[in-house]
């Protein structure tokens, strides 16, 4: 009998690792493409590292939260990505041309301000900006409003102009060591805001729920660096792999556990055949 509770525990301590597993994997935070709140909250994790070539390829991005934005001259999308390092931020502005003279860009600006605390942006915070082709700004507010570029330029850009739309890509470390930049770690938020230049004066701002002057972040968006999903998660072959691991170790505590009493049962019975 003590044999048979062996068995049963050894396989009820198994099943329930199993469960263990499922459980956690089940319960791992899971961020969705663009999360359903008043405020646009953007959070996605890339495994693979994005090619700022100006041109946002539909499977390069397809790891990006999105949210669409009704522009000057139609629809357009934002994108938002990380990987262990950067932070990667796309737009695809519908416009009727590309403007690349001095002083008439198509560029975009894009506003962050950290921790995201629903205050002012405010002196320090960080701006990037993409003009094209590949002119990448990574700048700083000062104490006196203006804009300052940080003595080291930590990113790159890119832009393009594909059919009916600007394609812009921008590449920016979320924590560089620069004391002039963001310095974020995964799960942390920061405010952000794109602000679109359409033949050098503004002409959209993302989240519509604010403007390009309005210091207050409250009506930015948000965007959280993703953290990478449980490896057993990413991979079905490794969960797969686990399960049969843990049956395979249940089978072989039952195996001995029968062997032992098999042997018990032998070392009995020549001792109650010599009592009778």
């Amino acid at each position: 009998m003590s044999g048979n509770r062996s068995i049963k525990s050894a396989r009820i301590l198994a099943l329930s690792f199993i469960l263990m597993i499922i459980l956690s994997i089940t319960n791992t935070n899971l961020t969705p493409a663009v999360a359903q709140q008043s405020r646009v909250t953007l959070s996605a994790w890339t495994s693979g590292e994005a090619t700022i070539d100006g041109k946002i390829d539909d499977s390069e991005w397809a790891a990006a939260a999105k949210s669409d934005v009704d522009t000057l001259y139609g629809r357009s999308t934002v994108y938002i990505m990380n990987d262990a390092r950067n932070l990667y931020i796309a737009v695809k502005v519908r416009d009727n041309n590309l403007g690349d003279t001095i002083g008439k860009f198509d560029q975009i600006v894009v506003d962050l301000h950290a921790p995201d605390d629903n205050g002012q942006f405010k002196a320090g915070d960080d701006s990037i900006g993409c003009q094209p082709p590949r002119t990448f700004d990574d700048a700083f507010l000062t104490s006196d409003g203006s804009f300052l570029s940080d003595s080291s330029v930590d990113g790159e850009c890119a832009v393009t102009r594909i059919g009916d739309f600007n394609h812009f890509e921008l590449r920016h470390p979320f924590n560089s060591g620069d004391q002039q930049d963001i310095a974020l770690k995964f799960g942390d938020s920061v405010a952000f805001r794109v602000i679109i230049f359409d033949d050098g004066k503004v002409a959209d701002v993302f989240p519509k729920t604010t403007d390009s002057r309005n210091p207050n972040t409250d009506k930015w968006g948000s965007i959280r660096i993703a953290s990478a999903p449980a490896a057993l998660l990413s991979n079905p072959l490794l969960l797969v792999g686990a399960i049969v691991v843990v049956i395979g170790w249940v089978g072989w505590i039952a195996y001995m556990f029968r062997q032992r009493g098999k042997k018990a049962q032998q070392t009995q019975e020549p001792e109650l055949g010599s009592g009778t």
